[in-house]
């Protein structure tokens, strides 16, 4: 397991460190919405700053949900209740 912990004024390092764990088949259990709920991002289309995520989350009514860059950015870090961007990267550098 890795962690992905940027602060809020590294969007763009966050956004591409959780676009690199995606590629390499590492899903990142993210925590969203002012630190009250914590979703799965589950895979990636496309490529850095254009790439979108793709993220499943059982509180919304559609199960999988795809984010771009900017969109993903107002859940990842909501009203900031915290000051950072944050994440666990799960298989990550497994054999």
């Amino acid at each position: 397991m890795s962690r992905i912990q940027h602060p809020d004024d590294h969007y763009d390092e966050a956004w591409l460190s959780l676009v690199h764990h995606l590629s390499a088949g590492s899903p990142v259990v993210a925590l969203v919405d002012r630190d009250e709920h914590w979703v799965a991002a589950i895979g990636v289309l496309g490529s850095g700053e254009h790439a979108r995520i793709q993220v499943a989350d059982s509180a919304l009514g559609e199960l999988v949900l795809s984010y771009s860059k900017d969109s993903w950015a107002k859940r990842w870090l909501g009203q900031r209740r915290r000051t950072r961007y944050y994440g666990l990267a799960v298989g990550y550098g497994l054999a």
